[in-house]
């Protein structure tokens, strides 16, 4: 049997280690950046402009004028080139989609190729499907919460209620 000091102790530890779990999973949640919650619609912008048949440094240059991230658009202004300052934002930014992105950018601007709208078309379709399913994944959980908070009030609902007659008999 453990004695209530000792049990008081094991607790503290294991509220310690809880504390500092959630702590530790909040602070690794950090918000997304400005230019990671515009990704889709600069993918966008960039694959309309390529379709259009404009060139791929003059779709960048339009992309980047609809950013509003400011590191991106001062690092385009300094640069010689808007797909160089694209992929000196990217490495300073590492994300799986710029990382895409920018590896796609660059390697059609060093060798070309024709591959290059259908990569970002498949990039965008990705990147939406992505955020179709946070989306309905932050509704489901908001939905489970609301239930769990209705179910408290019907069950408070149902003991102010059966409680009167269950004292009379």
């Amino acid at each position: 049997m453990i004695s209530n000091g000792k049990l008081t102790k094991i607790l503290d530890v294991y509220n310690q280690k809880l504390d500092a779990f959630f702590i530790d999973k909040h602070i690794k949640k950090k918000p997304p950046t400005v230019f990671e919650t515009q990704l889709p619609t600069f993918v966008q912008i960039l694959s309309l402009y390529l379709h259009c048949g404009a060139r791929l440094e003059d779709a960048l240059k339009q992309a980047i004028a609809y950013s509003e991230d400011d590191t991106l658009i001062k690092l385009s202004q300094t640069q010689i080139s808007h797909v160089f300052a694209f992929h000196k934002y990217a490495l300073a930014h590492p994300n799986d989609w710029t990382t895409r992105l920018n590896r796609a950018i660059f390697q059609n601007h060093h060798t070309g190729g024709l591959q290059l709208l259908s990569t970002i078309d498949r990039i965008y379709e990705d990147l939406y499907r992505e955020k179709t399913q946070a989306f309905i994944k932050k509704s489901e959980q908001s939905s489970m919460a609301l239930t769990f908070i209705l179910m408290l009030s019907l069950l408070s609902v149902i003991t102010v209620v059966i409680s009167p007659i269950l004292l009379i008999f």
